[in-house]
């Protein structure tokens, strides 16, 4: 079964995301956070990671399956004359939770570092993609878990098991209750409020983690922001208000600021000269 090419987010709240890039750019990502377990089909071109000063070439036909917490570079480099292609799923604790509760009685190691899925069954891709698409038409919130839960239960089938336990620092924290609603508002003090703590104690806290709370703000709304640039056609203005800004061009400076590129340029669809290396 195949996926057709075009942009697709879909969130599902306390539950999890699944979304279809299409991307003509090929620019390289830096520091990219994950806060949740995320597991990428390639479709089509190639994706380049780099973790711990090691690269590694994830194919068309490949999964990449990350850990909750972890911190990557990226690069999707697209197939000669065509554009790199790939749908991916991510788990909130919800539907973790519930897979960890049906399997209770097996004692598989749950994952600790990025792994890469070779070989995989034509079955669990198929499965995979159709998920995707019936995503796109499904309302009962109930379902929609059930088909998370099913991606899981494949998942195990191949030797992966997210943990449902989440082990965050504050700043990780706050990045979790920012990414629930990027383009709200947010105040340190209220952000404080939410976890009990002072306000100065809070941020003397952030600072022991090298970061602050406008940091935060601006990383997640700049990531969501690529997000929606990846997966779907909205406009500059559109992305950047749903994002948390007043205007384009305020979103276009710290995004450059944080990517080094203009987001105008994926959507002028450029394309820089690249060399892959293993």
């Amino acid at each position: 079964m195949g996926l057709e090419s075009s942009k697709q987010l879909l969130r599902f709240e306390d539950i999890g995301t699944c979304a279809t890039i299409f991307q003509h750019y090929e620019q390289p990502l830096t520091q990219i956070f994950c806060l949740n377990p995320m597991v990428i089909l390639v479709l089509q071109g190639t994706k380049i990671i780099e973790l711990d000063h090691q690269k590694s070439i994830i194919h068309a036909g490949e999964i990449l399956v990350i850990p909750a917490g972890t911190t990557l570079d990226i690069i999707n480099l697209n197939p000669v004359n065509d554009s790199y292609l790939a749908c991916y799923f991510t788990w909130e604790s919800k539907p973790l939770k519930y897979y960890e509760k049906m399997r209770e009685s097996r004692h598989s190691a749950y994952l600790e570092d990025v792994q890469i899925l070779k070989n995989i069954p034509e079955s669990f891709k198929d499965s995979f993609l159709q998920i995707s698409n019936q995503l796109t038409t499904i309302e009962n919130r109930d379902l929609i878990s059930h088909k998370f839960v099913e991606i899981l239960i494949w998942l195990e089938q191949m030797g992966i098991v997210f943990s449902s336990v989440e082990n965050l620092t504050l700043s990780q924290k706050i990045t979790q209750l920012i990414s629930q609603a990027p383009n709200q508002k947010w105040q340190a003090k209220g952000i404080a409020q939410h976890f009990h703590l002072g306000e100065s104690t809070m941020r003397r806290h952030l600072a022991n983690e090298n970061t602050s709370v406008s940091q935060l703000i601006q990383n997640v709304r700049t990531s969501y922001g690529l997000t929606l640039l990846q997966t779907t056609h909205w406009n500059i203005e559109d992305i950047a208000q749903e994002a948390g800004y007043e205007s384009g061009s305020r979103f276009a400076y710290y995004f450059r600021q944080r990517f080094g590129f203009l987001p105008s340029e994926m959507k002028n669809n450029a394309k820089p000269n690249r060399e892959i290396r293993n």
